[in-house]
């Protein structure tokens, strides 16, 4: 029994250090693992972030694209604002595009028009897209289409509160507006300025990604 007993102290000793090591181990393991994942949620997020906001942008751009080539094509002297042709700004504009000439005369094509609705869905709970939100039309004088669902509700930088809170010289702007120019002597020329704001908001409601763009435009025909 003497000659035994050192060697079972030794190997209860030695179970002993492997078991230490083991935990010594599965703790370096968890931390490890904390790392990675936290590295791994953090990379998603951002990848999530940058394709969000790239494909806002993309949107806006098209929508833009889409708004100042069919304006382009415009007689100035159908363009109206808010139904009016002596208003300067709006968030509707309505136009009439040449379509040729007959008897020397510009012909033009039936009535169009780009305008901010106020989406259906606004202020509805659970309607995490498009609360506070609004959406473009277009009209070509055959049917209505809906451009896009996310336009914000004022643009960017502005308050409802009847303040020019972004310095362009209107108050209470809605996502999409227009605005016409004039000369020195106030006479409205052939020019107009587009403006545009869309959104993102996340689960929450809360607006994540916000992007505005600006563009001027001539109309080509009188």
């Amino acid at each position: 029994m003497r000659l035994h007993a050192p060697r079972i102290r030794r190997r209860a000793a030695a179970r002993a250090m492997t078991l230490l090591e083991a935990m010594v181990a599965t703790v370096i393991l968890a931390v490890l693992l904390g790392g990675v994942f936290s590295f791994l949620v953090s990379a998603r997020d951002h990848f999530e972030s940058v394709t969000i906001e790239s494909d806002l942008r993309d949107r806006s751009r098209i929508v833009m694209d889409f708004i100042c080539t069919e304006l382009r094509q415009a007689s100035a002297a159908t363009v109206e604002i808010n139904d009016s042709p002596t208003t300067l700004s709006g968030s509707k504009i309505a136009f009439k595009k040449a379509i040729g000439f007959a008897g020397g005369a510009l012909q033009v094509g039936p009535a169009n028009a780009f305008t901010w609705v106020l989406s259906p869905d606004a202020g509805v709970p659970g309607e995490e897209e498009t609360i506070e939100e609004g959406y473009i039309r277009y009209s070509d004088g055959i049917g209505d289409r809906d451009l896009n669902d996310n336009c914000s509700a004022l643009l960017e930088g502005e308050v409802e509160d009847g303040i020019d809170n972004n310095g362009n010289g209107a108050a209470d702007e809605k996502g999409l507006y227009f605005q016409r120019k004039t000369d020195a002597t106030n006479k409205i020329v052939p020019e107009a300025i587009v403006r545009l704001t869309l959104i993102k908001r996340d689960r929450y409601r809360r607006v994540i990604y916000e992007t505005s763009s600006e563009a001027a435009i001539t109309f080509r025909n009188p």
